[in-house]
């Protein structure tokens, strides 16, 4: 296994509490080849101080206009591209990482060099033991399911293997990968993004793969 770079990209509006509990989980990570990027989208509850004070090595970018989860994104992936990023994780400010979670994916993601995507085992925050995604599947006119949907964990989904779409709140994807596609489509500003990037990905013949050792709560 190799040792790539991974950039962490969290999109805060307003959640300080979850936010700092999401880098407190990437802080207690196993994986330590890491960088943080915390875009904060014009928030008022004091998130912005509260991790510069807690997490000085978080870099925080304070947008300055809101363009949506797309466009917003977008920044903190252009500006880790800009630091030699290999791997880039777009991450919800209300997820909790398991200690292993980093180390899953990057197994996963390093095992085949056709592998621009992955994606980690979500559990519902509120149900620790019950699937929220285990990848995503796509049927006609973009009909998109997760797989795996509201249904307890019974080692269903142990086997890593190619999925059709990730769940956008917590997608891994190879910068190589970026600089082919493109970033996120900006013009769908909150919703769908994810599925038309991972569209957009498999059009390009990558693949994109599930990683249920790397577990994380939603």
């Amino acid at each position: 296994m190799t040792n790539p770079l991974v950039f962490v990209v969290i999109l805060n509006n307003n959640r300080r509490d979850d936010v700092l509990a999401c880098i407190e989980s990437l802080y207690q990570n196993d994986y330590k080849n890491l960088s943080i990027i915390m875009l904060d989208n014009l928030s008022i509850d004091n998130s912005v101080e509260a991790v510069r004070q807690q997490y000085p090595d978080v870099q925080v970018i304070e947008l300055q206009e809101n363009l949506g989860y797309a466009g917003n994104n977008n920044i903190g992936i252009k500006a880790a591209m800009e630091q030699n990023a290999d791997w880039i994780f777009v991450l919800n400010d209300d997820t909790i990482l398991d200690p292993l979670c980093l180390t899953a994916l990057v197994e996963i993601a390093e095992s085949d060099p056709k592998i621009g995507m992955v994606g980690p085992m979500v559990y519902h925050f509120d149900e620790p033991n019950i699937i929220q995604s285990a990848g995503g599947a796509l049927g006609k006119y973009w009909l998109s399911t997760h797989l795996g949907k509201n249904e307890p964990d019974r080692g269903q989904f142990n086997t890593p293997r190619e999925v059709e779409w990730i769940s956008g709140c917590a997608i891994m994807i190879r910068c190589k990968l970026i600089e082919q596609i493109g970033t996120l489509d900006a013009d769908y500003f909150l919703y769908w993004e994810e599925t038309e990037w991972c569209i957009r990905a498999r059009r390009a013949a990558w693949r994109l793969y599930h990683a249920p050792r790397a577990k994380l709560w939603h």
